[in-house]
């Protein structure tokens, strides 16, 4: 049971870890994109500027120092108030009901809202299983034989793709409406067909 414990907090730490990573390096390539989310919140430009580089160097040493695990409870700590102010960002822009593209990871057209806040909670879901596991365990643990890291690897990308499909359900959602709104108009027209 522990060795169970041990590949699922390493596999939500290795998954929080580069998300932040990914966020960072996604930022840092079009700082300009993430500097026109920041003013679309209604900052200063110069304080847009200036968070803009914070924030990624801030998510760049949170996903270095949970990698590593050295320092697990500061890792934990910095990715806790990440994800809580990425999650209230979130909510104030959906509930403002502005259009702020989130740009989180680089370049994208998604809007920061809800989708934005759920993944938040994902990413936060992900991170309190591998306290649980740290609290559990004592350490923050790394596989010690090829076997342990194909097991423990194999669980954080069967955690990423739970999370991708978690994220796309409100995309397939829509394509099964638009489907069966088309099946229905398309029958319709061929009732119509039928009586003429």
């Amino acid at each position: 049971m522990i060795k169970a414990i041990e590949a699922v907090g390493f596999a939500c730490r290795l998954v929080v870890s580069l998300g932040f990573i990914s966020a960072a390096v996604g930022k840092a390539s079009h700082p300009l994109r993430f500097n026109q989310t920041l003013r679309g919140l209604k900052l200063p430009s110069h304080l847009a500027t200036t968070l803009t580089w914070s924030i990624i160097a801030w998510e760049l040493v949170t996903g270095a120092t949970l990698l590593s695990g050295a320092i697990p409870l500061v890792g934990m700590l910095s990715a806790a108030l990440l994800l809580g102010a990425f999650l209230i960002v979130s909510v104030i822009v959906k509930v403002r009901r502005l259009r702020v593209q989130c740009n989180c990871f680089g370049v994208s057209e998604t809007l920061l809202g809800l989708k934005t806040a759920f993944r938040s909670l994902l990413l936060g879901t992900a991170l309190a299983a591998w306290y649980f596991a740290f609290q559990t365990v004592g350490t923050s643990w790394w596989p010690k034989t090829m076997v342990e890291a194909i097991h423990a690897l194999s669980v954080a990308a069967g955690l990423f793709l739970i999370g991708c499909w978690l994220l796309a359900i409100s995309y397939l959602s829509a394509i099964v409406k638009q489907r069966a709104a088309y099946e229905l108009a398309a029958s319709g027209a061929d009732a119509v067909r039928i009586h003429r």
